[in-house]
């Protein structure tokens, strides 16, 4: 009886004994052919049904070939043929299924997948028909035909009545797993110079091949550190049975931003293939890399406006050349680090009015409900201890001060008013107390808007004031029912000197 791969494959396990490979493969569909070879990495072309066959039969069972795909299984998969493999390497459908349910490899059974591609499965799939037909496609678990030599279903990949495992791929399954070698190391043991920036993996390993039309296609068997590599510098378009990602702008970018040099990605590219890049791709990822280092993005940046004459002696400064960036105009100059041009202006004796972009601020200030404040260190925030003394009076290091009289002063210099103050103070302290904020509302307000007046009122039927209206006599005489621009407030007589009192103790001083 012959022993070779592709004339007896069954015989040591006691299943088809006297079906070579040949004759196994012959039961399925020329698409399931084409599906098998594909799935195994080969590319075949447009070989006929029977060449194909031939073809396949030679190489489908080569112990190398088998175990480097037992090597590409995903965990799931592995398991599933194990238990195939323990139960001496055939199972009826039905248990088969069963075991795999109670394992947890699977949660779904039947009803029968609809005919798709094996590459839309991905490899992690915990469904039963999905599962039995990538690993017939990987060439390792195949049905047994009915008495009348067929396999039964409208797509014959999926699992029949029966499944079992080729003594070849028995033997390979039942040996333990090769070690793993470096991926840029040769088969003769040398270094490959292209192995820059790649990443070991277990062999064996799918070939990868970079597309002009910037398609990077990785074949089966797919190992995690090379998705992961293609994952950090390319767009994933599908990652089934065949990886498939495009090498985009945007993904090599980032992967720039991440501390990834074009170089290293074109050497990855190139070693992992084991083939120059198409010209076209080398060129534009060429021109790409130009563009990026044409882009900058200043994180702390700072652009200064002012007279130019403040600004050529900021630019001149010894301290500040090495962060000019560009001057933006007369009176505009962009510096790299914002920190920095406030030390520097405040030097030659500058203090900026400082907007900030950046979101909150952390709280470096604490401030009361009466109007006290607390910084942190004054000699740590020079800046903002300076701007303090133009809307507080200082009480001791450190410690200020809010008054009628200082508020009035900075809403009076503030361009948008109490406002800005009260932004000023919410970006240093965080929350302001609500009743301090209605202490610099009454601080804020101008001598003239406050005033307590003892007005004539006539009480009239509403009806009738429109009536008297009419009358041109007496039209300028009848004022507004209420003020517009205020509001009519009663006040028991009783209560005017308790009334006044409280008022001047909050800031707010009444005319007599």
């Amino acid at each position: 009886m012959p022993t070779d791969a592709s004339s007896c494959f069954g015989a040591r396990n006691g299943i088809l004994p006297f079906m070579r490979a040949d004759e196994l493969l012959s039961l399925y569909s020329f698409n399931s052919l084409r599906t098998i070879a594909r799935t195994r990495g080969y590319n075949f072309g447009a070989l006929r049904r029977p060449e194909l066959i031939s073809a396949l039969a030679t190489r489908i069972f080569d112990a190398a070939e088998l175990q480097r795909m037992v090597a590409s299984l995903s965990p799931g998969e592995r398991a599933a043929l194990g238990l195939v493999v323990e139960a001496g390497g055939r199972l009826p459908r039905d248990h088969f299924a069963e075991k795999l349910l109670d394992a947890g490899i699977v949660d779904e059974v039947g009803p029968r997948r609809s005919r798709e591609t094996i590459d839309r499965i991905p490899p992690a799939t915990r469904r039963f028909e999905e599962l039995c037909a990538r690993l017939t496609a990987l060439g390792l678990l195949f049905s047994e035909p009915h008495a009348a030599g067929t396999l039964a279903g409208p797509y014959d990949l999926n699992p029949g009545e029966v499944l079992f495992v080729p003594g070849p791929v028995l033997e390979v399954s039942r040996r333990p797993a090769p070690a793993a070698t470096p991926l840029g190391v040769g088969h003769d043991g040398a270094t490959s110079s292209s192995s820059v920036d790649v990443e070991k993996v277990t062999p064996p390993y799918g070939r990868l091949i970079v597309q002009p039309s910037y398609t990077v296609l990785l074949l089966p068997p797919l190992d995690e550190p090379t998705v992961g590599k293609l994952a950090e510098i390319a767009e994933q378009v599908r990652l089934a049975e065949v990886a498939e990602f495009k090498l985009t702008q945007a993904a090599l970018y980032r992967a720039v931003e991440h501390g990834t040099s074009m170089a290293a990605m074109i050497a990855f590219l190139e070693g992992r293939s084991e083939q120059p890049l198409p010209q076209n791709v080398r060129y534009t990822l060429e021109a790409w890399n130009r563009t990026f280092a044409q882009v900058r993005t200043l994180a702390h940046a700072a652009m200064v406006e002012g007279p130019p004459e403040i600004l050529d002696q900021l630019a001149s400064n010894e301290a500040v050349k090495p962060l000019v960036v560009r001057r933006l105009g007369p009176e505009r100059l962009l510096l790299s680090d914002a920190d920095a041009a406030e030390k520097a202006l405040f030097a030659i004796g500058e203090l900026p009015q400082i907007t900030s972009y950046a979101g909150e601020s952390q709280a470096i200030m604490q401030v009361t409900a009466d109007g006290r404040i607390e910084l942190e260190s004054a000699a740590n925030h020079l800046l903002v201890s300076l701007a303090l003394r133009r809307i507080a009076e200082p009480v001791s290091d450190g410690v200020f001060q809010l008054t009628p009289r200082s508020v009035a002063a900075a809403v009076v210099e503030a361009p948008d008013g109490l406002t800005g103050v009260l932004k000023w103070l919410r970006m240093y302290a965080g929350e302001v107390p609500v009743e301090l904020v209605a202490r610099l509302k009454l601080w804020a307000l101008p001598e003239t808007e406050v005033a307590l007046e003892q007005p004539l009122l006539l009480r009239l039927p509403a009806e009738l004031l429109a009536d008297l209206r009419a009358f041109p006599e007496l039209a300028p005489l009848l004022a507004d029912e209420y003020a517009r621009e205020a509001v009519l407030v009663r006040i028991a007589p009783q209560s005017r000197d308790e009334l006044v009192a409280a008022l001047k103790a909050r800031g707010l001083q009444l005319p007599e």
